[in-house]
């Protein structure tokens, strides 16, 4: 499991919601050549494509989005320290509702080099877990 140097960052976060028209409109597609569904985000230039960033202090289910997002898009206002993550749905105006409920918010997030790295380390922690409930019998 390798951690981008165990990276904590604080960024800002915004949700948007390309469904709901855009630049390119509706069925726009990302910077990566990827179609937007939930959970990929917009991000700095000095991230590469794949990069995946856990929110570690906010729970992210509330609103309709994952934990953990993945870097797979430039440009608006994604910079070093901003995160803009896709939401899609059929439900476009619920999904415009909790975009406009998130807002922008400043949140600590720890970055992954991939995807693979992110769910070993979750396995890893589940395991971790596990172990000491064993031990607490």
């Amino acid at each position: 499991m390798t951690f981008i140097g165990t990276l904590f960052v604080t960024m800002v976060i915004t949700v948007y919601v390309p469904m709901a028209g855009g630049i390119n409109g509706s069925g726009m597609i990302t910077r990566s050549g990827e179609i937007p569904q939930t959970g990929i985000a917009g991000c700095g230039y000095q991230f590469p494509f794949g990069t995946v960033f856990e929110v570690v202090d906010e729970d992210m289910d509330q609103y309709g989005l994952p934990q953990a997002v993945v870097c797979e898009d430039r440009g608006g206002f994604s910079s070093y320290n901003h995160l803009d993550v896709a939401l899609v749905s059929s439900d476009v105006s619920g999904d415009l509702h909790r975009a406009f409920a998130w807002g922008r918010r400043i949140r600590r997030v720890k970055v992954y080099a991939s995807m693979n790295d992110y769910q070993s380390y979750l396995k890893a922690k589940a395991r971790y877990y596990a172990f000491w409930r064993r031990l607490e019998r």
